[in-house]
């Protein structure tokens, strides 16, 4: 029965299905939106290195010295996958 389910693991499983229908993970869509700016604090989520190198080798990230920043692809990417996730979430 729904109500006898955790509504915060609902939430969870549906952000995780919505992220993997365009074959993305959390990982992914936390780095983003720490280099979009979206997330108060950028240095919050500890980004993995694997992450970023994944993330430039799709060309959404790039790296200027010791700062990483969104390509114009990278911030597509994120907008759809905010999108995603709150239409998963709404």
């Amino acid at each position: 029965m729904l109500s006898d389910m955790n509504p915060h693991a609902e939430v969870s499983r549906a952000i995780d299905a919505a992220l993997a229908h365009h074959g993305a993970d959390r990982d992914e869509w936390m780095a983003l939106s720490a280099l979009a700016g979206a997330i108060p604090d950028p240095g919050a989520p500890d980004v993995a290195a694997e992450t970023l190198d994944r993330l430039a080798a799709h060309g959404w990230v790039s790296r200027d010295g010791d700062a990483w920043a969104l390509t114009a692809d990278g911030r597509a990417r994120r907008a759809l996958l905010a999108d995603t996730v709150v239409a998963a979430t709404g």
